[in-house]
């Protein structure tokens, strides 16, 4: 029997199909007369079809068939179900998949069909149209998963603690907080000796959490000698994230600043500024608090923490720029 034939005998609309044609010694293969080459080649390719099957997101229905005339493996699904199967295919070939499981069963029909001088077919199925995918695994390097991307978020948090040490050739703090472990801080050397003051002794911090890989990152913002400012901040912050509308955050932003302005209370609205002084803050954040200061760019206390406001929001915008470019 000829490949068309039993490709022609094959006839559904949508699959994802094996077939095991002749074995080592050029013998046909069927699936009561198979060499030990060829019944592994069988279970791994049965392994595989129904790990990708697991893995379809849309799997529900989705039957797979083991056929005579040849060693033959089919899943036989929807139009929608094999699409997919397609398109998880075509990522995990263009090394797009960070999905581990699936590029490793993919990659176990891939080191099959180098090994060991069997005679295979493999196709995707849909409608009419039948595409062959045995020459794209024989011919690509060998699959690797894409590393895993996180979905990073950052955020303030307020921290107190005893401070057990400070320094270090990248300098950082470590805070003992009651029933947890020691965290590790990373900080400016400025900020580092600024917070020696309170070695072995209890401190109140701000930090910068990035958020999203196994471990948060912890970065220093501030250390409070007064409880006041402490305690004050951490409040308006929680109340600011907690505000789902953009709108009125940034409404809750300028009222806060104005509170400071107003009364011409500079260093505590240095104080407070200093929480929005880092890369991870929204861009309409920086924005906002360049307006409320625009007539305090040469004031001798607000001045030089509002330019580094200035070059903070140029750089996010360049960087939502080059998104936009990119996204074209």
């Amino acid at each position: 029997m000829y490949i068309s034939d039993i490709c022609d005998d094959i006839m559904a609309e949508n699959q994802l199909e094996f077939i095991i044609f002749k074995d080592a010694a050029h013998r046909n293969v069927a699936l009561d007369a198979m060499s030990v080459n060829a019944a592994q080649a069988f279970s791994v390719l049965l392994t595989a079809t129904i790990n990708i099957i697991k893995l379809n997101e849309n799997s529900e229905g989705i039957n797979i068939q083991i056929k005579s005339g040849s060693a033959v493996i089919i899943a036989d699904g929807n139009d929608e179900q094999i699409a997919e199967i397609e398109q998880n295919f075509n990522d995990v070939i263009r090394y797009r998949s960070s999905n581990k499981e699936l590029v490793n069963s993919w990659r176990d029909v891939q080191k099959l069909f180098h090994a060991n001088g069997l005679e295979y077919s493999a196709n995707i199925i849909r409608g009419s149209k039948r595409t062959s995918i045995l020459n794209t695994l024989k011919t690509s390097r060998t699959l690797r998963a894409k590393p895993a991307s996180y979905q990073i978020s950052s955020s303030i948090r307020f921290l107190h603690g005893k401070l057990l040490a400070v320094g270090g050739t990248n300098p950082n703090i470590h805070l003992e907080q009651v029933g947890k472990k020691p965290l590790i801080i990373k900080c400016t050397e400025a900020n580092a000796k600024k917070a020696r003051g309170f070695l072995y002794e209890q401190i109140n911090i701000s930090c910068w959490v990035k958020s999203g890989k196994e471990d948060d990152e912890y970065e220093l913002c501030d250390t409070y000698w007064d409880t006041k400012y402490f305690k004050d901040f951490d409040t308006f912050l929680v109340d600011f994230s907690n505000t789902s509308n953009e709108v009125e955050q940034l409404k809750k932003l300028h009222y806060k600043s104005r509170s400071y302005l107003d009364v011409k209370d500079y260093g505590s609205f240095r104080k407070f500024m200093r929480l929005f002084i880092h890369e991870s803050i929204d861009v309409n954040i920086l924005k906002t608090l360049l307006i409320i200061t625009q007539s305090f760019k040469d004031h001798e206390k607000l001045a030089e923490m509002r330019k580094k406001i200035s070059v903070l929001f140029e750089k996010q915008l360049k960087v939502q720029r080059r998104r936009k470019e990119k996204n074209k």
